[in-house]
């Protein structure tokens, strides 16, 4: 008996990502911020399975990266003004 994995992609030809026969597997290489979908199929001697029914859908996040460009703007004896420019990343 094997197994199929495959990523969904909307629009697109699904990415078959794994095929072996342990129960597991570990994907690397996914980004941040992105949705990921999967999809699995079982194969035997007599022919494949439909895939399965229950497709498990996820987003991927991470910490953001730090704000960039720290600056002093102004400064008296009462205030100070800063400003500083949007992160690289979001984080998803």
């Amino acid at each position: 008996m094997s197994y199929t994995l495959a990523i969904v992609r909307e629009n697109e030809e699904d990415e078959v990502v794994y095929h072996g026969s342990t129960m597991s597997t570990v994907l690397e290489g996914l980004y941040s911020g992105t949705e990921y979908e999967f999809k699995i199929l079982t194969t035997t001697m007599v022919g494949n399975s439909p895939w399965s029914t229950n497709k498990y859908k996820f987003l991927i996040v991470d910490l953001p990266s730090p704000p960039l460009d720290l600056l002093l703007v102004a400064f008296d004896d009462t205030y100070v003004t800063v400003k500083w420019q949007a992160p690289i990343s979001s984080g998803g």
